[in-house]
């Protein structure tokens, strides 16, 4: 009887360790800590500067600007917990197409200060994004598309949704819902590590309740959408991009990158990926007749 006691004591004693590291872990990564990253090469030789933005709340949204030479602009939205380095790779094949590019840090990330949550100052980020680029003289205002990655995917869609200045999106490594993804993510242990997970987010500030792709993405037709994803995605599945491009309505598109797992996917699909990239915004936010 003692042993078996004793063995019981020992496997709960590893599963509560397990659960307080995923806590501890994901506790961590949701507090990302200030950085700054050097302009890329490729960037710079397409007359970037350094923008600053500022949100109603007064908050300082730090940024790069490459202006466009066809009217047309994007503006990216990064993951967390990360950076405008994030999609510099797309943003550096779209520049080059003639689109201008607005890379921002969002709120409590890379130069931007402020609470990382993901909730209001970081739509109000993606709102001042978008009046900078209509107070742009070279920026056709009826052209401007959104591009956003992973946790940037659910500012994107949200307000995009409601704001119709965005005229196409693009959305790499969406969740259906936050609190799927992090069932998904952190499956291995089941409701050992996944609770954790879920418990460290709310914890931290993030409102997992409005966090659902799924309620936005119907409501951005009839402007165009294109959903990205990795086969190889051990975050985020893929078979929630397909799921939102299911929910999604026309004009859509779906581009499912072969091996590559929740980013870097020009690394993984190359030219190919980038051309389809460019190609989804150079028809999106084509001149208008």
């Amino acid at each position: 009887m003692w042993g078996l006691g004793v063995v019981l004591l020992a496997v709960a004693g590893v599963l509560g360790l397990k659960a307080f590291r995923t806590y501890r872990y994901q506790a961590a990564v949701l507090r990302p800590a200030p950085s700054s990253a050097p302009v890329p090469e490729a960037l710079r030789a397409l007359r970037l500067r350094d923008v600053t933005l500022k949100t109603p709340q007064g908050l300082e949204v730090r940024g790069w600007y490459v202006p466009p030479t066809r009217g047309s602009a994007i503006v990216f939205v990064h993951g967390s917990p990360s950076t405008r380095l994030d999609l510099v790779r797309e943003a550096e094949e779209l520049a080059r197409r003639g689109h201008g590019a607005l890379l921002i840090d969002m709120p409590g990330h890379g130069e931007s200060r402020g609470p990382p949550t993901w909730g209001a100052e970081h739509r109000a980020a993606l709102e001042s994004a978008l009046d900078f680029l209509t107070h742009q003289p070279e920026v056709d205002a009826s052209r401007i598309g959104v591009f956003g990655f992973s946790m940037g995917c659910a500012v994107a869609a949200r307000v995009a949704a409601d704001d119709k200045r965005v005229a196409a999106v693009a959305l790499a490594g969406a969740f259906t819902r936050l609190e799927d993804q992090l069932r998904y993510e952190f499956r291995a242990w089941g409701p050992i590590t996944y609770l954790p997970a879920i418990a460290a987010n709310r914890d931290a500030g993030l409102a997992l309740d409005e966090l659902h792709n799924e309620d936005f993405v119907p409501r951005l037709s009839p402007r165009p959408v294109l959903f990205i994803a990795g086969t190889a995605d051990r975050a985020v599945p893929p078979a929630m991009a397909e799921r939102l491009h299911a929910l999604s309505g026309e004009p859509r598109d779906l581009l499912l990158v072969p091996g590559a797992g929740h980013g870097h996917y020009a690394d993984a699909g190359g030219e190919a990926y980038l051309s389809r990239v460019g190609a989804f915004f150079d028809h999106a936010l084509a001149p208008r007749s």
